[in-house]
């Protein structure tokens, strides 16, 4: 085993750094590393579909292989594909994720509800931030997802949403940092690579499952606060299709014009 020294000494400075920041603990039953899990109630997304569907793990892959490692492991490289609606309002927004989760009763044959996500894109190198994911496990399963998602979206009156619909490969975050994804770098995985991914799945322990459950009460929560981040944002369409009253601040920049003609009359 020693031979296979996957282990240098940037490996295990970053794995220290880990450890005394205790992201991560030793877990003794384990043997391994596991993620110190918080309850995060201020998120963007609202998640659909069951995890079991999905042969992802994308905190292992994304947070830890190439966050800290700057690994894109195997799956991520040669397999991860998603589909992606990028809707123009927060209204829509909102009609996206009742659809998708809603996705069995209106395709025939469907049996479960693919596994996604939708919400507000908080990074500062996408364009329009309202989307919904829907995750593939290969480039078939992702055009499967599509041909199935598309025309859904166009029986139900959602052909706007329908024609921003398209499929991508891996992270955006990857695709940034290592290049467009039909590149050369995106061909070929080293043995050196599949070392270190084998040694960090040996060390790190976390659930394959990036898409955890949430109770109702949570989604109504983060609905509200796309409506919120809508409404500072320029997009008033959530305020008028829910009646919400929002704060209207008294003006005074033409007072003066105004009492002026009050008095002359």
């Amino acid at each position: 085993m020693w031979r296979d020294r996957a282990l240098s000494k940037h490996v295990r400075s970053k794995l220290q750094s880990l450890i005394a920041s205790r992201q991560y603990i030793y877990d003794p039953r384990k043997l391994m590393l596991v993620p110190q899990m918080q309850v995060v109630i201020d998120i963007p997304w609202a998640f659909f579909g069951h995890p079991t569907v999905s042969a992802r793990n994308c905190h292992l892959w994304t947070k830890i292989m190439f966050d800290h490692f700057d690994l894109v492991p195997k799956f991520c490289r040669f397999r991860c594909h998603k589909v992606v609606a990028k809707p123009s309002t927060v209204t829509d927004l909102i009609k996206l994720f009742h659809f998708a989760s809603a996705l069995p009763f209106l395709v025939e044959g469907l049996l479960t509800i693919p596994q996604g996500k939708a919400g507000i894109d908080r990074r500062d190198y996408t364009t329009n931030p309202y989307s919904a994911f829907w995750y593939a496990n290969n480039y078939a399963h992702a055009q499967q997802l599509y041909d199935v998602i598309h025309p859904a979206l166009c029986a139900v009156g959602m052909l706007h949403i329908a024609d921003t619909l398209i499929i991508k490969k891996a992270c955006t975050e990857m695709e940034l940092k290592k290049g467009p994804t039909n590149g050369d770098f995106w061909k070929t995985f080293s043995e050196e690579e599949q070392l270190l991914e084998d040694r960090l799945t040996d060390i790190f322990f976390v659930e394959p499952d990036n898409c955890p459950p949430q109770p109702s009460w949570h989604i109504n929560s983060i609905i509200e606060s796309w409506l919120d981040f809508a409404r500072t944002h320029g997009d008033p369409t959530g305020d008028t299709a829910y009646d919400i009253s929002p704060l209207r601040t008294v003006t005074y920049h033409h007072k003066e014009d105004k009492e002026n003609d009050s008095n002359s009359r």
